[in-house]
């Protein structure tokens, strides 16, 4: 952000529980708020729950695709309703899909395609 303001730009740094489909709401309406209209909406979060599989409890699991998968939506809903012409959304997936981390199982899963080690 300083170095937004630096060059003469103007921004703001939000927090919001990317969860609550209100807060996100919020977020994009303070933006408009501020700057009169979103150029550009990011979004990388993600929910991981570190366990092999082996130990992984059924429940956590359960709420790990779905929190990935709704907020991921809900972030990309605003931004398709609310971009200006020409503006841009990015969304991350996740580097973790093609690297081995046992207790990543779950999360990787959810996060994108599944891949086979050699």
């Amino acid at each position: 952000m300083e170095a937004v303001t630096a060059a003469g730009g103007r921004a703001v740094a939000l927090r919001a529980d990317v969860t609550d489909e209100h807060a996100v709401t919020a977020a994009f309406d303070r933006v408009r708020d501020e700057f009169g209209g979103v150029d550009v909406g990011v979004h990388c979060a993600g929910r991981l729950a570190p366990s092999p599989i082996a130990d992984l409890d059924p429940d956590v699991l359960d709420a790990v695709p779905p929190t990935n998968l709704r907020v991921t939506f809900v972030v990309a809903r605003q931004a398709a309703r609310r971009l200006r012409a020409g503006g841009s959304f990015v969304a991350f997936s996740t580097s973790v899909v093609a690297t081995r981390f046992p207790a990543y199982g779950a999360y990787a899963a959810s996060r994108g395609e599944s891949r086979r080690s050699p």
